[in-house]
């Protein structure tokens, strides 16, 4: 939604106090990415496999932005800078909703196999 709201700053009234704004909630929100898959993954992979599923986490933890420098330069000349922050934020919104469901489907086998409850 910070990222949405980067783009958003080209309608305000105040662009640039919209777009600081925004960026410092993006850096706030980033912040507590890594220690989340940290606990993540302490808390749900097996012991013989944290090394590598947190390895496998933090390299590819900044596809996204190797990904969007490559895009960015091309999406901004064709349709301006400001669709960028919402085709990636869009982009956002949408890999949450697949993690949340898949992270939802992964929890209800995983009591399945362990013989309890699915999580409601």
């Amino acid at each position: 939604l910070a990222t949405c709201g980067t783009a958003a700053a080209k309608f305000s009234a105040f662009p640039l106090t919209i777009a600081i704004i925004s960026r410092v909630l993006m850096g706030l929100g980033s912040s507590v990415a890594l220690p989340a898959v940290a606990a993540t993954v302490a808390k749900s992979v097996p012991n013989d496999k944290k090394a590598r599923s947190t390895t496998l986490c933090y390299a590819l933890f900044n596809i996204g932005n190797v990904i969007a420098n490559l895009c960015t330069p091309y999406v901004s000349e064709f349709v301006g800078w400001h669709w960028s922050f919402l085709i990636y934020g869009a982009l956002g919104l949408l890999w949450t909703a697949i993690s949340a469901q898949l992270w939802k489907r992964m929890q209800g086998r995983e009591a399945r196999r362990l013989g309890g409850p699915p999580p409601g």
